[in-house]
């Protein structure tokens, strides 16, 4: 991870109330979770949303 023997895997998302299509896949693409409103509830993003 750091260059100096650190085996942890970073695992990290990112959350908004409207996330813009060209922020979910730019989340997904850098290997995070997209956190998005699906409904009344938050969900995790399967793919970029339509705009």
């Amino acid at each position: 991870m750091n260059g100096h023997g650190d085996k942890r895997t970073l695992v990290g998302a990112v959350a908004g109330g409207i996330a813009p299509g060209n922020v979910v896949a730019y989340a997904q693409k850098k290997g995070l979770y997209a956190v998005v409103w699906s409904g009344e509830f938050a969900a995790i993003a399967r793919s970029a949303p339509d705009i």
